[in-house]
């Protein structure tokens, strides 16, 4: 055994092996020799003069394939050179349209027989295709089950002469149909036509395969044998207006088998046996450990021959980049929970201090932990919190009551475990980074729109994290909610909006991005609940922002919905105005909304909140235009009056500029205050004495001062 962490040989081929059937009888490694040659034996003994159906069952990714193809190496064995069962296999799975599935299945069948028979049968076979496809499919069939050319031959090749006289042959399917009976007695060869992969196919396609096995199920010396999984045939067929019942699926199998189960030594030595080829017969484990996690995170989810097969291709995939960086038993642990557990990983992928690390409450602990066991599959709790613990030991505490001091980490950092802070990023090296939205996080934060203290606080840990090109991950789900339609589901967009309209500005930052193609946080803000309210019936959406105008913490997004929806009424200008369709609200729905605002406004001037507002300026000016210059004059005055009022005042006023000198490449930014628009909203020379007698206060507040004045420019001029 390998020291752990043996370096790895460079230069290392990954193998990766694909979701393949295994061919032959001796290449079974999951016990399936005895059930193949069982089936074999019995297919040889069938004399099927009226035809026959038989089903191997069985759950998908079990193996169902791959146990057919080994009871047809057994079958050729068997059979004897004047007694050799012809194999046509058709696989509709690779028929996307439907209209062509039963056209397509005489076509392979014809196709796969060939010159293995007499003329008469294709024959037979080519004008049962062409009636029972119907009118609409005659050509496309006739062309199509020319022996030879396969069943997606283009009609270009052969012209509609090739069909010859197909097109005016007009008799009727039963005759047809009774010809091709004579043909297929007169030959006396077994034919046994497979048709697999059936539980692949949407629920409609699936009826039609079985269908059309019922209308020629009675076909003399054809054996079918349909390879599909029980219950999801089941469910495809049970559609109460249709014949194709559950029921009527038993009256066209005449013999069903199931494909023995494979047993979980055999699952989990095809995936060791798959593991050792892709680390080298030393694996560098630690002895002591890997029994364990193996067996209690790693094998409960090897349920399948696929399961198997997939872990194993995503360890390959990883490996060469990662293996001198982890831990073997850890990381092929936390890949089956990736593939497993899809919403348990991202928990723990989005919470290292969470699991990594010793110091933390015990009460925030199991309420961590509580969360993790939530978002697994609820059948496999157990298995989860057994797994987690394996990795994480902080988590032992929550659930097991155990505790670990520090000298733990030392040992567990050297041993390159997940557990390690330091370690933890490199087990997620091929996982999206944390600046992008994967689907299920997405899906995880439209969940917490029903609960906006849980929502706000997720945007505000994006709003933190700063994206590679500009932005924050705070923008991307504005982004999703913009322009994904489908991404909430109509009973979540009321909860939705109203959860949007309390937590907005949460997605705003206390200083904006500047740059040519920015757009400000506030515009995206707006689109987004545009874009969750519109779907919503028109009183639906008016009741709601009024709603939100008396109760809603997000000051500055509520006054940038009042302006937007006074611009879609033209109210800022008339060529800026909507069509009536378009807008939010109409003329009445605005004047409710207008009203709400005035009242919140009339509420925050009376209390001591406003002045410290985020985006002060913009409330301001839209309390302007909605109850008019004199009511906000009239605050901004009584705000002058202390020294705080007046900087803070002084502050908002004075926003930021690029300028330039000619010629020169550079740029500097500087302050500028819009003397006349700021008269909308205070008097400015009564603002200036007020500064004046701020002066030496504070060095801050000096500096503020300092900066609005330069922004002025002229001191005193209109």
């Amino acid at each position: 055994m390998a020291e752990p962490h043996e370096p790895i040989a460079a230069g290392a081929a990954t193998i990766l092996s694909g979701d393949r059937p295994k061919e032959r009888l001796a290449d079974d490694r999951l016990g399936f020799g005895g059930f193949a040659q069982a089936l074999a034996q019995s297919i040889a003994r069938l004399a099927p003069r009226d035809g026959v159906v038989l089903a191997v069952h069985g759950p998908w990714g079990s193996g169902k394939t791959s146990a057919v193809n080994m009871a047809m190496d057994a079958l050729a064995e068997l059979d004897s050179d004047d007694a050799r069962t012809l194999v046509a296999r058709f696989n509709p799975w690779w028929f996307s349209e439907q209209e062509n599935l039963t056209r397509a299945f005489f076509a392979e069948v014809s196709a796969a027989l060939g010159s293995k028979v007499s003329s008469r049968v294709v024959e037979g076979l080519k004008s049962v295709a062409r009636r029972a496809a119907g009118a609409k499919g005659l050509i496309g069939a006739g062309v199509a089950l020319v022996p030879g050319l396969g069943a997606l031959k283009d009609l270009a090749e052969g012209g509609l002469e090739a069909l010859g006289t197909l097109a005016d042959d007009e008799r009727s399917l039963d005759a047809a149909r009774r010809e091709l009976e004579e043909a297929l007695r007169e030959e006396g060869k077994r034919i046994l036509v497979i048709i697999d992969d059936i539980d692949r196919l949407p629920a409609d396609e699936a009826r039609q395969i079985f269908r059309l096995v019922k209308s020629v199920a009675d076909l003399p010396n054809v054996i079918y044998l349909l390879v599909f999984d029980r219950e999801i045939a089941r469910r495809a067929l049970n559609d109460p207006a249709d014949p194709a019942s559950p029921e009527w699926l038993e009256k066209i199998v005449q013999a069903s088998f199931d494909l023995p189960p494979v047993h979980r030594i055999d699952l989990q030595r095809l995936f060791l046996g798959r593991l050792e080829e892709i680390i080298g017969p030393d694996p560098p484990i630690q002895p002591g450990r890997w029994p364990d996690v193996f067996h209690r995170a790693v094998a409960p989810w090897l349920r399948t021959p696929r399961d198997a097969t997939r872990l194993a291709n995503a360890v390959a995939v990883a490996w060469p980049v990662v293996g001198d960086k982890v831990d073997l038993a850890d990381f092929v642990a936390i890949e089956t929970l990736r593939l497993s557990e899809p919403g348990v990983y991202d928990k723990v992928r989005h919470n290292a201090a969470a699991v990594t690390g010793l110091r933390e409450a015990r009460e925030d602990q199991k309420a961590f932990a509580e969360d993790l066991l939530a978002a697994a599959t609820s059948a496999r709790h157990e298995q989860v919190r057994g797994a987690l613990q394996l990795l994480f030991p902080r988590l032992e505490r929550a659930w097991s009551n155990r505790s670990y001091d520090g000298a733990f980490m030392a040992g567990w950092d050297k041993a390159r475990r997940i557990c390690s802070p330091r370690r933890f990023p490199s087990y997620f090296t091929f996982t999206l980074s944390d600046d992008v939205l994967g689907e299920a996080e997405l899906g995880e934060v439209v969940g917490l729109l029903r609960n906006p203290e849980a929502f706000g606080s997720r945007i505000d840990e994006y709003a933190g994290i700063r994206r590679r090109g500009g932005g924050t991950k705070a923008d991307l789900v504005l982004d999703e909610l913009t322009h994904d339609e489908a991404l909430l589901p109509p009973e979540l967009r009321i909860t939705a909006a109203r959860t949007l309209l309390r937590t907005t500005d949460h997605f705003v930052p206390d200083v904006e991005e500047r740059g040519f193609a920015t757009v400000p946080s506030l515009w995206r803000v707006w689109w987004a609940l545009e874009a969750v309210l519109t779907p919503l019936d028109p009183p639906e959406r008016v009741r709601l922002v009024v709603e939100a105008m008396a109760e809603s913490p997000a000051l500055q997004t509520l006054a940038h919905v009042v302006s937007s929806v006074r611009t879609q009424h033209g109210r800022h200008g008339e060529d800026h105005a909507q069509p009536e369709g378009e807008r939010l609200a109409d003329a009445a729905g605005l004047a409710e909304i207008e009203t709400a605002f005035r009242a919140r406004m009339a509420l925050e001037a009376g209390g001591d909140t406003l002045l410290k507002r985020a985006g002060l300026r913009s409330i301001l000016y839209a309390w302007a235009a909605v109850a008019g210059e004199a009511a906000v004059r009239a605050w901004t005055t009584r705000a002058m009056e202390t020294d705080v009022g007046a900087v803070r005042l002084a502050e908002i006023a004075t926003s930021t500029a690029a300028a330039g000198a000619i010629g020169s490449y550079s740029v500097v930014e500087v302050p500028r205050v819009d003397r006349k628009a700021l008269g909308e909203i205070l008097d400015v020379d009564a603002l200036l004495d007020r500064l004046d007698a701020c002066r030496d206060a504070s060095e801050a507040n000096d500096r503020v001062i300092d900066r609005f004045l330069k922004g002025l420019g002229d001191r005193r001029g209109a």
